[in-house]
């Protein structure tokens, strides 16, 4: 925005395809750039109706009609749920917060920018004023002439945004680019999250899952699927690492029967910022019948020497000499091959530390296998 503690050494800005480099910030502005800043600064003596008049009597270079103008701001307080004396104090002097934040986008509702640029809008929120605000943005962004570029350090914001660009930012450098999908969920430092997914679901499915993982953070996905019939079923994980000294493990347990195809695709990506990594991949796959397809592909692509990480790949079919014993022991076929698909599954789901959860997993699973 040009503020002067920061100084440009390489590159440019344009903006309809020119530079911007050269224009003082007011310029810019008017321009129609907006900084909705992380702590809004108070203004002591400047009345609210005053100072967003002026902003927009510069922005459209002319005076405003003061009905039309004091109209278009009641309209935007409200649908804010901001209290009515608000616009009426002083510049932020004496705002909660969240009333500060509420105010940032008030401007932007009355200035109607064309670059709007959010630093951390959403810090200090609580869950109602968040949802309020973000909704209101995303009403902004469905304005194809507009954009926005929001930072947080939080998944919330972007899961009512819905960026169409993502960049992850690790002690100032960019250390990640891409789609929206980097924000499926992105673990913050010493963040610890384990994932379980059961997919007994009797139609096709496509699950995709992308976790980042910050410095120190450590998630463990556990997934058991079951397919039947001519049931396909696809699944990509895809587990990044983008600072040190972080752990991730994706253990995956599916059985295929009949005709059902199973397609599992894990990768984990290790950035050069991200030393000290650990990472595991286990994909087992048990096929019940000849025409049962399971297709397992993990993969590791690794930008830093210090680090451990394995995968490995197991599909067959049940053990024969497992089977044998059972049967030697009298129980019927069809029974001791669930009870081997039953301990199948039961390896991923003792590694659910909730006991409720992992109780409920399992009696789905038997549930379904019952059902076989």
């Amino acid at each position: 925005m040009g503020h002067p503690r920061y100084r440009i050494t390489a590159g440019d800005i344009l903006v309809d395809g020119t530079s911007i480099l050269n224009l003082l910030v007011d310029e810019r502005a008017r321009l129609g750039l907006f900084l909705a800043a992380q702590a809004p600064q108070e203004i002591p003596g400047v009345l609210n109706l005053d100072f967003l008049r002026a902003a927009l009597d510069a922005k459209n270079g002319h005076k405003t009609d003061l009905l039309s103008f004091y109209t278009k701001v009641q309209s935007a307080s409200l649908a804010l749920r901001m209290p009515e004396d608000l616009i009426k104090r002083f510049v932020n002097e004496g705002f909660s917060g969240g009333e500060k934040k509420k105010n940032e986008v008030l401007q932007i509702k009355v200035l109607n920018p064309d670059l709007i640029m959010l630093d951390e809008i959403d810090s200090g929120l609580d869950v109602d004023a968040l949802a309020l605000i973000a909704d209101e943005l995303a009403e902004l962004a469905k304005n194809q002439t507009k954009a926005i570029l929001a930072v947080s350090h939080y998944r919330r914001l972007f899961d009512v945004l819905r960026p169409t660009h993502c960049a992850i930012i690790i002690d100032g450098r960019v250390a990640l680019t891409g789609g929206s999908e980097l924000v499926t969920l992105v673990l913050q430092e010493h963040e610890h999250q384990t994932l379980s997914f059961l997919d007994l679901a009797d139609h096709n499915t496509f699950t995709t899952i992308h976790i980042t993982l910050a410095a120190h953070a450590d998630v463990k996905i556990l997934i058991a699927a079951y397919g039947d019939q001519q049931l396909h079923k696809d699944y990509e994980i895809t587990m990044v690492h983008v600072g040190e000294n972080a752990d991730s493990a994706c253990l995956f347990s599916a059985a295929a029967t009949n005709q059902a195809h199973l397609s599992i695709k894990v990768k984990t990506e290790i950035k050069s910022l991200a030393p000290q990594t650990r990472s595991i991949q286990n994909v087992r796959g048990i096929m019940l019948s000849d025409r049962a397809k399971i297709l397992g592909e993990p993969s590791l692509v690794i930008d830093n020497n210090d680090v451990k990480a394995k995968h490995a790949l197991a599909v067959g079919q049940i053990n024969p000499e497992h089977l044998f014993y059972l049967l030697s022991k009298g129980i019927e076929e069809h029974v001791a091959k669930k009870l081997v698909l039953l301990g199948f599954f039961n390896e991923v789901a003792s590694q659910i530390n909730n006991e409720l959860e992992r109780e409920t997993i399992i009696n789905k699973i038997k549930l379904r296998l019952a059902h076989a």
